[in-house]
């Protein structure tokens, strides 16, 4: 499972690269590692964010990520990003296991 977000950075990432038709390839990446688009409520997303904000320390689009996650219900989150894996220990306290 995906946030919006997750779409919303791919189709940046493939935009600022040049490539053509960004949106449809970001959508078309999602699919074909067989992840879903989880349907959030954005005002609550940002509010959780907001309240982890102090607690994790984190910049604005991994906190909307990791509270999108919560408000998905997902157990894993799968990341690179090292300053989120350096909160793992954190985030396990709340839950969330980091792949």
């Amino acid at each position: 499972m995906v946030s919006w977000l997750t779409l919303v950075e791919l189709s940046s990432v493939y935009s600022r690269a040049g490539m053509e038709h960004p949106s449809a390839l970001a959508l078309y990446s999602i699919e074909k590692v067989g992840a879903e688009l989880a349907d959030l409520d954005m005002e609550t997303v940002i509010r959780e964010a907001l309240k982890l904000s102090s607690r994790l320390r984190l910049r604005t689009l991994d906190l909307l990520h990791i509270s999108a996650s919560i408000q998905a219900g997902c157990k894993f989150f799968m990341t690179l990003d090292r300053e989120i894996r350096r909160k793992s220990e954190e985030l396990e306290k709340m839950g969330i296991t980091i792949l």
